[in-house]
């Protein structure tokens, strides 16, 4: 069975649940993205940044949800990858080899596998 590009589904959104969401938006501002705080009506605080040109990553609280990292990996394009992996580095995170010789793959604060690679 195949689909058409008229037809096919698009991601909007993906929600990490984490133990920290203030930590884990840190991390994520570290690589240079517009992490924003919200509330929609009497839902929890949470943040979001956009993930691709049409979809936003959400950090929401894991309270109520189990404990522990989830099962994620999340890649990322930068322009300088040098400057990433410093900022990175200074700030105490926890960085290894990627998939290629210009990645590296860094662990948020929720233990979530986040591969950084240069545009």
């Amino acid at each position: 069975m195949s689909t058409s590009p008229q037809t096919a589904a698009k991601a909007s959104y993906l929600v990490l649940r984490v133990p920290d969401i203030d930590r884990c938006a840190e991390f994520y501002r570290l690589l240079g993205l517009p992490v924003s705080r919200e509330q929609h009506g009497s839902g929890p605080a949470h943040y979001s940044f956009p993930f691709g040109s049409e979809t936003v990553c959400e950090l929401y609280p894991a309270r109520g949800f189990g404990k522990g990292a989830s099962a994620v990996r999340l890649g990322f394009v930068v322009p300088d990858i040098d400057a990433a992996r410093a900022a990175l580095s200074q700030a105490g995170v926890t960085i290894t080899p990627g998939s290629s010789e210009r990645s590296f793959v860094a662990l948020d604060p929720s233990g979530n596998q986040v591969e950084i690679s240069q545009a």
